[in-house]
């Protein structure tokens, strides 16, 4: 179980990260709708979630994107890529990465030496080994200056300088002054969400706003980001649900906790994932390997190695058949075929 990082384009671009490459003889992907159909036939490397009504998709080693269709829009010839965010998407060429429209038509030349995507209108940049932002024209808009940079939040953004993390504005002037510990696994989701923002200092986490003012003191061994008002916390090696004023609203009993969405989260107990409603009552007993967050009223559901979906009620929808399915995203669900 991933914790979704609750703005549902930057997850998309994030998954990029974690896919690996596809192997000689791996089974295909495809995309099927709700009723578990085969819209897209397997015929892909790998597939990743629609967005902006393409899915960027990998033939023969390069990555290309299709329409709902299975129709190519732009020719696979990347070497990577991620999803259509705010009409463009980044792509990776040799060894430098830059940004396509929908058409894919080259908008800013490949030159930067990290993927990216656009929030809020800027994109971070990294150009060497430090990290500034530009505008959809490529325009610098804030010059690299910082050993790390994440997108853009509720108007501000987390920078990291000399081993410290603060958040800069638009204009790039420093908003709250670098003062929190670097959290490489937390790297990608410590930005404003609904107005707080998770940060860690001398080895605790709690929650500030945008004043930088320490609103949930430090307290939590770990935290994500606040999703339909809940944030998912650690206590002693259990998790549960803060509520925004540091009110245990879940109280820590969970293995693994996952983020909010549709008024449901994926939680972990026993070694099995269920489903949860932001009382904390059971709506899906946990007896599943895996659990996703619901993304269209379906959430991925894994037994016994193969992945299916079921509805909000628990009643499986599709049957797992799956090696690998990604959430619902426009209508259509990526799947990974069983066999070869």
């Amino acid at each position: 179980m991933k914790h979704s990082a609750n703005v549902f384009g930057v997850w998309l671009a994030l998954i990029s990260l974690f896919v690996q490459p596809a192997c000689a003889g791996a089974a295909r992907w495809g995309a099927i709708d709700k009723t578990g159909k085969l819209a897209i036939k397997a015929q892909y490397d790998h597939l990743q979630p629609f967005s902006e009504d393409l899915a960027l998709a990998q033939i023969a080693g390069k990555w290309g994107y299709i329409d709902k269709s299975s129709k190519t829009v732009v020719p696979a010839k990347y070497d990577a890529g991620n999803s259509f965010i705010e009409g463009l998407a980044c792509v990776k060429q040799g060894q430098r990465w830059g940004f396509i429209d929908k058409t894919g038509k080259t908008v800013i030349a490949p030159r930067f030496d990290d993927e990216s995507w656009f929030s809020e209108g800027l994109a971070r940049a990294k150009v060497g080994n430090k990290f500034g932002f530009i505008d959809k024209q490529g325009k610098e808009v804030i010059k690299p200056q910082y050993d790390y940079a994440y997108s853009f939040s509720g108007g501000l953004a987390p920078v990291v300088i000399d081993g410290k993390q603060g958040f800069i504005d638009r204009a790039g002037k420093i908003a709250i002054k670098p003062q929190f510990d670097v959290s490489k696994e937390h790297v990608f989701v410590n930005s404003f969400c609904g107005g707080l923002a998770n940060v860690k200092r001398d080895g605790h986490w709690g929650f500030i706003d945008k004043t930088g003012k320490l609103v949930i003191k430090y307290q939590f061994v770990n935290a994500y980001p606040f999703s339909e008002g809940l944030a998912p916390v650690e206590v002693s090696g259990q998790w549960g649900y803060s509520d925004p004023t540091g009110k245990l609203a879940i109280k820590p009993q969970f293995a693994q906790a996952g983020s909010f969405s549709e008024g449901l989260a994926p939680v972990q107990h026993n070694s099995k994932w269920g489903v949860i409603d932001k009382s904390g009552r059971w709506v899906v007993k946990p007896t599943y390997d895996n659990l996703s967050s619901f993304s269209e009223g379906l959430s991925t559901a894994e037994e016994k190695g193969l992945t299916g979906f079921i509805d909000r009620t628990g009643k499986t929808v599709i049957k797992p058949a799956y090696k690998f399915a990604y959430q619902f995203a426009g209508g259509l669900a990526p799947v990974q075929l069983a066999g070869n």
